[in-house]
């Protein structure tokens, strides 16, 4: 049976074995990248259906498989998970092998200086910390080397309770927002992994994402480049308290 490799966007190197089928994401017709399955985003790809899937067909009915794997991933995520996550999900629970590369589902939330101030970062329409959430239980079944995180070596103490002060975010007012979020960025390591539980960690996952069917956003910090910096940080900082609790369990 075919290993399934995943090949995502993210830093890291890609090694390609011989006898292994390569699955991209939205990859253009022209593109000159090797690759055997190739899943794009529907609206990319000028189409109505969440996904366009082009190339080898890993099991019977991938592409109906593929969009109910992400309706129930929706659900559990609060927002329509990326196609990578519902790929993975969709080899994985039809028991064929997978390795990934270049995916750790943690991509940078920080606004790139040219960015229109009324364009969002694509990758802000899905919640990340609920992916890894979701993707957590089933890493060890995966050749995935690359979802963990390295552990940062900070430990210094402290008595502040980092989710408390950031559960209270969407209450404050513009400037006094920025002010938390500012300090917050520099709470060591060592303090978010203290105070965290799974708990705390998965009501604040609604703080990193943007919804696909409203206007408007109380995620003002999104749409900011100074604060999304601050955020990308403390994003990160909840991914590591998130994956040590569950290596601890």
């Amino acid at each position: 049976m075919s290993t399934w490799h995943l090949i995502g966007s993210g830093d890291g190197e890609v090694v390609c074995w011989a006898d292994e089928k390569i699955v991209r994401f939205n990859r253009r017709p022209d593109s000159d990248e090797r690759w055997d399955l190739n899943v794009c985003n529907g609206k990319l790809a000028g189409e109505s259906l969440p996904f366009s899937v082009d190339g080898v067909e890993p099991v019977h009915g991938f592409a109906t498989l593929l969009r109910d794997n992400a309706e129930k991933l929706k659900e559990e995520l609060g927002t329509r998970p990326s196609s990578g996550l519902a790929t993975l999900f969709t080899l994985y629970n039809a028991g064929l092998t997978v390795r990934l590369s270049c995916m750790n589902l943690l991509p940078s939330i920080v606004r790139p200086m040219n960015l229109g101030a009324r364009v969002p970062v694509p990758c802000t329409f899905h919640n990340w910390l609920g992916e890894r959430r979701v993707a957590l239980p089933i890493v060890n079944a995966l050749r995935w080397p690359g979802f963990w995180l390295s552990e940062e070596q900070s430990y210094e103490a402290g008595s502040i309770n980092p989710y408390s002060l950031l559960t209270a975010l969407s209450d404050l007012e513009r400037s006094e927002g920025q002010k938390l979020i500012a300090e917050l960025e520099h709470v060591a390591t060592q303090q978010w992994i203290e105070h965290a539980t799974q708990e705390a960690i998965r009501e604040l996952e609604p703080l990193f994402f943007l919804s696909r069917s409203e206007t408007t956003t109380p995620n003002w910090w999104l749409y900011d480049r100074a604060a999304s910096q601050a955020m990308s940080q403390i994003l990160h900082q909840l991914a590591r308290a998130q994956q040590v609790l569950w290596l601890r369990a």
